[in-house]
């Protein structure tokens, strides 16, 4: 099952090259629903990732004419197939075109593709199958909708969604083994329970140290069990 989140990307979301594979993966995938202004701050973070810069140029016509270039090349090798060679090929192309535009120079150029090394070790280090990676698999993390989001609970306070599924509900972890404070381990557990519209699912499965579920579900906590 498809997961987007803290922690669910494969290599580190700060390489140079991932935001922009995956947004131009984004498109190559659903070329009508994608976001094109997210691919424009995509390209603006890596240039000015690679440049330490900032250029504007990208919001512009210019810019845009740099994207249409970058876009196009993309669909033309994703036709080859396989995730690796797109990502060896595409971040070289992306140097030679944003050199050629005038986005960066020579030295910078090879960043591009020094950082897709840098993802590929980051998923040899995460046991990812890369003769099975695909563009879809790539292009997931630009459209999130398509998949299930990974959060936590902080960040869900003031948000609901139609489905939430809770895990690790267990003793020792909510609440936490080491947590002082009951009462806000316990308001927090609330906010949890209450993100959902529709459909709330708990897991609360045995650990290898034999922890029950979370004093939080019974009668003392949401009643849930």
């Amino acid at each position: 099952m498809p997961v987007v989140g803290p922690g669910a990307r494969p290599y580190r979301r700060s390489r140079l090259f991932a935001s922009l594979a995956e947004q131009l993966c984004g498109y190559i995938v659903d070329p009508g629903a994608h976001n094109i202004r997210q691919l424009e701050r995509a390209l603006f973070h890596a240039v000015q990732e690679a440049t330490a810069r900032i250029c504007f140029e990208i919001f512009t016509y210019t810019g845009r004419v740099t994207l249409v270039r970058l876009l196009r090349e993309a669909s033309r090798l994703a036709q080859a197939g396989g995730a690796v060679r797109w990502l060896d090929a595409m971040s070289q192309a992306t140097g030679a075109i944003l050199q050629r535009d005038g986005l960066i120079d020579q030295a910078h150029a090879g960043l591009f593709y020094a950082s897709v090394q840098e993802m590929k070790a980051d998923m040899i280090a995460q046991r990812v199958d890369l003769a099975n990676l695909t563009i879809e698999d790539l292009g997931l993390f630009a459209s999130p909708d398509r998949a299930v989001r990974l959060t936590t609970i902080h960040n869900s306070k003031g948000r609901e969604y139609g489905a939430v599924a809770l895990i690790n509900l267990r003793e020792g972890r909510f609440p936490h083994f080491r947590a002082e404070d009951m009462d806000a381990e316990r308001r927090l557990f609330y906010v949890a329970v209450t993100r959902a519209e529709r459909i709330l699912m708990y897991i609360a499965e045995p650990d290898r140290w034999g922890n029950a579920p979370s004093r939080f579900l019974g009668q003392a906590g949401a009643g849930l069990v």
